[in-house]
């Protein structure tokens, strides 16, 4: 007795189907709109229901329109109903990207149909950032990366002066020979695309990536890292302080004796 209950509970939820169910995928916009379209004839009436809550969103019927107050609360005065019972959505949002199982009853038969809704973010130039850092610390040979803080976004990077340029897993790799060149890095999916364009060469302020790159960890073993090449950079950054300081001594004393010169002048008057 107890199967017999399970097996009607399930059927009437809809977990238990005589047919299994048509799927079809549709895409929208953000703030743009969609029509989930059915392709049938003899339609009597459409439920269309939320897949994961299970809840009713409004039922239609080909040549009839929809009141707001027979619509789900989330979805009204966003939707209606087209000619053939098919259902229009504007004004989309992220949260309207799910799936939605529908009920057509029409004259001789029930048919189900599966609806996956994928809502795209329009892009905008805003969207792309770009980081760089430097590969190397005795020349400018710096690495850029373009990225885009939203889903489904695929990024790709361009030159319009030579197409061998090396790219990996997005990020781009400028030799100290290529800095003078314009990159584009273009961002796109499937409703909108966008670029921006950069030259690596602003990045390449002369001297300060030589001199002031990085301070490696200091090692046991000798090679990249090691105590000699830390070494050798503590004494180029000694040197060149002493030469900053020298300098400024300098000029420091030919002021001085430009003003004790001016005032013996003054009082000789």
């Amino acid at each position: 007795m107890l199967s017999y209950l399970l097996i009607i509970t399930l059927y009437i939820s809809g977990v238990i189907c005589s047919k299994s169910c048509t799927q079809k995928n549709v895409s929208g916009v953000e703030g743009g709109e969609v029509v989930l379209r059915v392709h049938q004839t003899g339609i009597r009436t459409i439920n269309w229901v939320l897949l994961s809550e299970g809840n009713l969103i409004v039922t239609t019927k080909p040549g009839r329109s929809i009141e707001d107050d027979d619509v789900l609360s989330q979805y009204r005065g966003r939707v209606r109903s087209e000619a053939d019972g098919s259902l229009h959505i504007n004004n989309l949002s992220l949260h309207d990207q799910r799936i939605y199982k529908i009920h057509i009853q029409t004259n001789e038969d029930e048919i189900c149909v599966l609806f996956n809704l994928t809502v795209y973010e329009r892009l905008s130039d805003g969207d792309i950032k770009i980081k760089h850092s430097f590969t190397r610390n005795d020349s400018c040979s710096l690495s850029l990366l373009c990225g885009v803080d939203k889903r489904d976004v695929t990024i790709t990077w361009s030159n319009l002066n030579v197409s061998d340029i090396n790219v990996t897993q997005g990020v781009l790799y400028v030799p100290p020979s290529d800095v003078n060149y314009t990159y584009i890095c273009t961002a796109s999916n499937p409703v909108s695309n966008v670029s921006k364009t950069v030259r690596p060469k602003e990045y390449c302020e002369p001297g300060i990536y030589n001199i002031f790159y990085t301070i490696r960890p200091i090692s046991s073993s000798f090679g990249e890292g090691s105590i000699t090449n830390d070494c050798l950079f503590c004494l180029r950054y000694f040197f060149f302080t002493v030469i900053v300081e020298l300098l400024g001594s300098i000029k420091m004393e030919i002021n001085i004796y430009v003003l004790t010169v001016s005032s013996s002048l003054m009082i000789g008057f």
